[in-house]
C-alpha cells in the first residue's frame, strides 16, 4: 500500500492564526493528519506529489520537512542590502517525527519556490527519494517596497539548500527522471528568463543522512528503466514530449486556409494513432476516429489527490478503495485510469522496500 498526498501549494491561514483560531488552516497541519490517516491503514510508504506546486510559505516548508525528519536546517538563506553576505539557516527544532517510512517526492517543472526547498532538503537528507523532473529554479525572495507614489519588487536574498547549493536557476535535479511535457519548452523555469541571477552555493551545514538512496540509485534507476521501456503511458509520454518540440522549432507557418486544415487533421491523425496504441497496449477500448479525440474525457482524467483525505495505492492496480469497488459492483465501464508517474513512483518505492530489507 502506499500513501499519496498531493499539495497543491503550501498555505497558511495567517488571519486565523492570529485571531486564535485553533482550527485555523496550515498544510503542516493537514498533511500531519493525513499521515495519521495513512499509518492507521497501515501503509507500507507515502509519495508526497509537489508537481505544479509553486510553493507558498518558507515556514510551512520548513515545518513540513520536520515532519520527516527529527531535528535539523532546512534550509539557508543569504541576504543583501546592509546584511550583504550574510547567511542564516532556518530548521525544524521539534524532534517528533510524524513520518518515518519510506518516502519519495514527485516533482516536474512547474514545481517552484518553497516545494523546492521541501524537496532538496529530503534529498540532502537522503530521508526519500525525488522522482520527477528538473523543478522551476526560483530561488530568491523578493520584498515590496513602498514609494511614495507607488511601489517596487526588489529582489533581496537567495535560497540555499544544506547542502549549500542554491536552488535558483538549476532547481532541484530528481534522483529518478520522468518524462514531462513541460521538458519541451524552453521558456518554462528561472534559467528561462532574462537577468535570472546565476547558481552559485555558500558553504553547507552538518546534517544527516538516513538512508543511503545515493548508492541504491543505481539499482532503482535500472529497475525503473527496464519498466519504463515497455510502459505505454511512458512511451506516449516521451513521443508527445518529441513530437511538442519539433513543432516548435518550426519558423514558418502556412497562412493558407486548406493547407492549415490538412495539417491540423494530419497532427490530429498522429495523436489519435499514439493514444490508440497507448490504450491497446493496456488493454483498454480504442478509441473511434475522430470527433471527440481532443475533448475531455471523464473516464480517462486521472483526477487529483484532494488535501483533505489521503488515498492509498497499489503500486500494481488501482487505488484500494475502487478494488473493492470493482469487486462489488456489476458495472462494466471504463474504469478510471490512475496516473502513470504515481504508480510508477509506487513501484520505485517498492524497489526501495525490496533494497533496503
Amino acid at each position: 500500500k502506499i500513501g499519496i498526498i498531493d499539495l497543491p501549494t503550501f498555505y497558511f491561514d495567517f488571519e486565523a492564526a492570529a485571531r486564535g483560531d485553533e482550527d485555523f488552516k496550515s498544510s503542516t497541519r493537514d498533511v500531519r493528519t493525513l499521515l495519521e490517516e495513512l499509518k492507521g491503514e497501515s501503509v507500507d510508504a507515502v509519495v508526497v506529489d509537489l508537481r505544479n506546486n509553486g510553493g507558498g510559505s518558507l515556514s510551512e516548508a520548513n515545518q513540513l520537512v520536520g515532519l520527516f525528519i527529527e531535528t535539523g536546517a532546512t534550509v539557508q538563506i543569504r541576504y543583501s542590502g546592509i546584511r550583504n553576505g550574510f547567511t542564516r539557516s532556518f530548521g525544524d527544532n521539534d524532534p517528533e517525527v510524524a513520518y518515518s517510512g519510506p518516502l519519495a517526492v514527485l516533482v516536474n517543472r512547474t514545481s517552484a519556490s518553497a516545494s523546492e526547498i521541501f524537496a532538496g532538503a529530503i534529498q540532502d537528507y537522503q530521508r526519500g527519494i525525488v522522482l520527477g523532473s528538473q523543478t522551476f529554479g526560483k530561488g530568491t525572495v523578493q520584498e515590496i517596497i513602498p514609494m511614495d507614489y507607488g511601489q517596487v519588487k526588489l529582489t533581496r536574498s537567495k535560497f540555499y539548500r544544506i547542502s549549500g547549493a542554491s536552488t535558483q536557476h538549476r532547481g532541484v535535479m530528481p534522483d529518478i527522471e520522468f518524462p514531462d511535457i513541460y521538458n519541451a519548452y524552453e521558456d518554462i523555469g528561472e534559467s528561462s528568463l532574462d537577468g535570472a541571477l546565476p547558481w552559485d552555493t555558500v558553504r553547507p551545514v552538518e546534517y544527516r543522512s538516513y538512508h543511503s538512496i545515493q548508492a541504491m540509485l543505481p539499482e532503482l534507476k535500472t529497475l525503473h528503466e527496464q519498466r519504463a521501456q515497455t510502459s505505454p503511458d511512458f512511451i506516449y509520454l516521451t513521443d508527445q514530449i518529441e513530437r511538442t518540440k519539433e513543432l516548435r522549432k518550426r519558423e514558418q507557418l502556412s497562412l493558407n486556409e486548406a493547407a492549415v486544415k490538412i495539417e491540423r487533421e494530419e497532427n490530429r491523425r498522429i495523436e489519435f494513432e499514439a493514444e490508440n496504441m497507448r490504450r491497446f497496449l493496456k488493454g483498454l477500448p480504442l478509441r473511434e476516429w475522430v470527433a471527440d479525440i481532443n475533448t475531455s474525457d471523464e473516464e480517462d482524467e486521472t483526477t487529483a489527490q484532494i488535501d483533505t483525505e489521503p488515498t492509498v495505492v497499489d503500486p500494481d492496480g488501482l487505488a484500494n478503495d475502487e478494488l473493492a469497488e470493482a469487486e462489488t459492483t456489476e458495472d462494466t465501464s471504463e474504469q478510471e485510469e490512475e496516473d502513470p508517474l504515481l504508480l510508477e513512483s509506487g513501484k520505485i518505492l517498492a524497489d526501495f522496500m525490496a533494497i533496503n530489507g
